[in-house]
């Protein structure tokens, strides 16, 4: 009973120092803000060992790999930056933003010219298309005739073979001068800009396939003047199918051909413009992926300063992210620690004065402060340590990019913390 006295008389107790110090918020609850806490004032020096750094510095390498076709800098040469330091070979880089280029230039005149709509010139380009096409049907339609005509001669064995055979040749014959005409109207419409060398590709094509009938024609008479043969027959069948099947692709054509006029007598619609600005987006979108290619082969300063090391050669092959130069902002020093414990880092604060001495320069000590103490410590050697950087308050120059130093970091003034 009196266990459970004492634990009421101490509650009550503390109920009444919350309640008079306003740490209970009204209903009894506890408030949730702290008491700020003074601040720990460290009493003693801590002694650290420290390396001199550049203010700035930074490990240059390229974000894509290659091989190396000029170094521009040397070691402890002064650069400004945007100065280009190491050049990768880029010929094939510099080969796709040309091509890129001749992309954009062609999608742009593509949509200027759906833009514009129908032209004479398109419209005659068209019409001959259509010309040609039909052209071809006719063309289909002879062969399916001769095919035709000889696989009857051939069931027949008519007599009049022979003047069949030579009344082929002469149509064959009839056919070829056709299409060489019309090969030589069309080739020369071609120089007059008034047709496609398309074409006069496909004229010169049907000129041949004729000369080809030709042949036909005349070893077939050749075959009847030396007597048939029982499989000729089905040769004679084969040969009708395939003169149909000729004339099929060829009215297929023709109908391309047509609607492929109408649509330019027409003009472009809403549709075909939004696909030529689309081209032209995406021939843009190439040529900047092509120019940040070719800019990724150069290797430039990213700022003014020193160059520490250059670790790379021409001729020499080198990874992406493989650190190639070393480059630092040697205007200012400062002083970065290096084997400070979580047992020295809690008596050092920001701002906090530092004599530095240089082991390589006997008798020289520069003051400094405290600028920035690192939150993330470090296992090194089983220790986790915390690098602090310091500030001289003045230079001196015989520093050194990674000469050592020894620090002497002092107790802040009770005065100088902020509480």
């Amino acid at each position: 009973m009196s266990v459970i006295a004492v634990v009421g008389l101490a509650a009550a107790g503390a109920y009444a120092l919350a309640r008079e110090r306003g740490w209970l918020a009204a209903g009894g609850a506890a408030s949730p803000t702290a008491t700020p806490l003074p601040a720990v004032l460290a009493d003693r020096v801590v002694v650290a060992d420290a390396r001199v750094v550049p203010v700035r510095s930074a490990a240059l390498s390229f974000a894509v790999g290659g091989t190396v076709r000029a170094v521009d800098a040397q070691e402890g040469d002064r650069v400004e930056a945007g100065d280009v330091l190491v050049k990768l070979d880029s010929a094939r880089q510099a080969a796709a933003v040309l091509q890129a280029e001749a992309d954009l230039v062609a999608a742009e005149a593509g949509l200027r010219k759906v833009a514009r709509g129908a032209d004479a010139e398109s419209v005659a380009a068209a019409a001959a298309a259509v010309d040609v096409a039909r052209a071809d049907v006719s063309a289909a339609d002879a062969r399916i005739a001769s095919a035709q005509a000889n696989l009857a001669r051939v069931v027949s064995g008519s007599s009049n073979d022979a003047d069949v055979g030579e009344r082929q040749v002469a149509l064959a014959k009839d056919a070829l001068w056709g299409a060489q005409a019309q090969r030589d109207t069309l080739c020369g419409r071609v120089e007059d800009g008034f047709a496609d060398q398309a074409d006069c590709d496909g004229a010169r094509a049907r000129v041949a396939q004729a000369e080809e009938q030709v042949g036909i024609a005349e070893l077939e008479l050749a075959r009847i003047k030396a007597g048939g043969r029982a499989e000729d027959v089905a040769a004679a069948r084969a040969q009708v199918r395939e003169a149909e099947s000729a004339r099929a692709a060829a009215a297929a054509r023709v109908e391309q051909a047509e609607a492929e006029l109408a649509r330019v007598r027409r003009g472009a619609d809403e549709a075909d413009v939004s696909a030529a600005r689309a081209q032209v987006d995406q021939a843009s979108a190439r040529l900047e992926q092509a120019r940040v290619a070719l800019d990724d082969q150069v290797l430039r300063a990213p700022f003014a300063g020193l160059l520490g090391a250059v670790d790379v050669r021409r001729g020499e092959v080198v990874a992406p992210g493989a650190p190639v130069l070393q480059i630092g902002d040697t205007s200012a020093w400062q002083v970065e620690t290096q084997d400070l414990t979580e047992l020295d880092i809690v008596d050092v604060a920001v701002d906090a004065p530092v004599d530095i001495a240089f082991d390589a320069i006997e008798g020289l000590v520069l003051p400094g402060r405290v600028a920035r103490i690192r939150m993330f410590g470090e296992n090194r050697l089983g220790d986790i340590t915390y690098r602090v950087t310091i500030v001289p308050g003045r230079s001196d120059a015989r520093l050194r990019w990674n000469m050592t130093a020894q620090v002497q970091i002092k107790p802040m003034a009770p005065d100088s913390v902020t509480p």
